[in-house]
């Protein structure tokens, strides 16, 4: 009887050495697949980052000519400005988010005038259906992290 449970000493002992080893794995392979979750979370950051770096807009409407054109938006009339890309980065007309007076321009059409995409150096066409009425009107656009604001007053 002594041999047999000096064998049940050692059946047990590999059985807790073979739980040791299953758990470290387990919690080796989490650590692992954590470590590359917030890898690719640092990966998207850096690249938000460099976005942002590389994109810069500005309004380049005449601040002596009202933005409100009658004949825009097929006729119905709408405020138009103009937004430039003044960054390095090519960026899509679609991402653009629009402001007026506080209130985000779902409805806003934006078009590039010259080619299909928004590049450095490119003008792009934003209008915005209706009449916003007289007095002081802001606008503000908005992409990958960077502004433009213009004022204009309607009378």
């Amino acid at each position: 009887m002594g041999h047999e449970g000096s064998m049940r000493e050692s059946i047990v002992q590999l059985l807790l050495f073979i739980a040791i080893v299953s758990a470290t794995a387990l919690a080796v392979g989490t650590m692992v697949s954590q470590s590359g979750t917030v890898a690719d979370s640092i990966d998207d950051q850096s690249d938000r980052r460099v976005a942002a770096l590389e994109t810069d807009v500005t309004i380049v409407n005449d601040p002596q000519v009202d933005p409100y054109d009658p004949a825009a938006a097929g006729g119905d009339g709408g405020v138009v400005v103009y937004v430039k890309n003044v960054g390095d980065a090519t960026l899509q007309p679609g991402s653009l988010e629009v402001l007026l007076n506080g209130t985000y321009a779902d409805d806003a059409n934006a078009t590039v005038s010259s080619t299909d995409r928004w590049r450095s150096g490119t003008t792009l066409r934003v209008t915005i259906p209706g009449d916003p009425g007289p007095g002081s009107h802001r606008v503000l656009v908005r992409i990958d992290g960077a502004e433009a604001r213009y004022t204009f007053e309607r009378t």
